[in-house]
């Protein structure tokens, strides 16, 4: 056994055991600063202004000052889930290896943390940040191959994560191989998980074709009525949220609702992106006249992923529609979205049959 590992599972012990490190003075600065903050940033600039949070170099400066043993403590027991991440991303910085066996023991992890990501707030699951921070970052912290498979390999067969972002990317990458086939349909039938649907279209079988025209039906919107009858729309991937008293926000476990009927919906459209059967013709040209015309969902990039799999003329008119600028004014906004969305999606399929639309409408 590793070094690396031996540290992690001694130190492991020593807090399970109750003993808490005495933390040196520049740490124990950097935990009280990270304590401040009720939010963890997962990008380096906030706001509209896009100013640096002061937040953002605090692992790096913890990896420097801080030792193994009092990094694997605020990692693994702090109470405040941002000093717990921020602990870990020193982690990942200091010692990569460590990082990923932490990451890997943690993974039925349910704490939550409140996020900000430019000017966007969420609530997410501690343990899936966790996992984004090495897998979005392999080369930067010279992850091996065999330890990012084997992160993945481990969230994709492990029960019940609807809740991690990590998840949707995951299903979203994976190629249509026979080894993973049951494993997406029991995710999408037996955890009604729908971002399994769009990587289920890869397959290419009737019974999708049959779950992607049964997403697409109306449904009844689900609803919590609170004590006070106040009725909440369910949301996915969300904390419970409590006041500590110091007018900071704190939040406790994750919690999963089942996917609500546009989210769904949403999932459907994705997968008809995937597959281009002539079954879905209607459907696509209403995604058009909603998503396009109407700007409304869904979004533009779906719709133009859509149209480029079918190499029809009926397509490339609509797709020649929606980028050309005649009878439009010069600077509509609209235009110019829809040809930044038809590039990006011509990108990720490159095609003969458009490489001359792609020309004579450029970004």
């Amino acid at each position: 056994m590793k070094k690396g590992i031996v540290i992690l599972f001694a130190a492991a012990a020593l807090l399970l055991g109750g003993c808490k490190p005495h933390l040196n003075q520049k740490t124990a600065k950097l935990v009280k600063e990270l304590e401040f903050y009720g939010q963890f940033y997962t990008s380096p600039h906030t706001g509209m202004s896009g100013t640096k949070s002061a937040q953002w170099d605090i692992p790096e400066h913890l990896s420097q000052c801080a030792s193994m043993k009092e990094l694997t403590y605020l990692a693994w027991q702090h109470e405040s889930p941002v000093v717990r991440l921020s602990a870990f991303k020193a982690i990942l910085i200091k010692n990569p290896e460590v990082a990923v066996r932490m990451a890997i023991v943690n993974l039925n992890d349910k704490s939550a943390v409140a996020t900000i990501n430019g000017c966007e707030g969420a609530t997410e699951s501690t343990e899936d940040l966790r996992i984004q921070m090495i897998q979005n970052n392999t080369k930067r912290y010279h992850i091996s191959k065999k330890d990012s498979i084997q992160i993945d390999s481990l969230v994709l067969y492990t029960p019940h994560l609807g809740y991690m972002y990590y998840l949707n990317t995951l299903l979203d990458k994976l190629p249509p191989l026979p080894r993973y086939y049951n494993r997406i349909r029991n995710i999408y039938i037996n955890e009604d998980n729908t971002d399994a649907l769009p990587m289920l279209a890869k397959y290419r079988t009737n019974e999708a074709k049959r779950f992607i025209f049964e997403e697409l039906q109306p449904k009844k919107v689900p609803v919590i009525k609170t004590s006070n009858e106040t009725i909440i729309y369910t949301v996915r991937k969300t904390g419970e949220y409590d006041w500590n008293g110091k007018d900071k926000l704190t939040i406790k476990d994750v919690y999963y609702w089942p996917d609500d009927p546009d989210y769904r919906k949403y999932n459907a459209y994705k997968a008809i992106a995937n597959w281009p059967n002539q079954a879905f013709i209607p459907t696509v040209k209403k995604m058009y006249i909603s998503g396009i015309i109407q700007n409304d969902t869904p979004a533009a990039e779906i719709v133009f992923r859509a149209l480029l799999g079918y190499k029809e003329p009926w397509a490339y008119g609509l797709l020649e529609k929606a980028v050309s600028r005649e009878g439009k004014p010069a600077d509509d906004y609209y235009t110019d979205w829809n040809r930044y969305c038809f590039h990006e999606a011509y990108r990720e399929n490159p095609s003969a049959y458009y490489l001359p639309l792609a020309k004579k409408y450029p970004e």
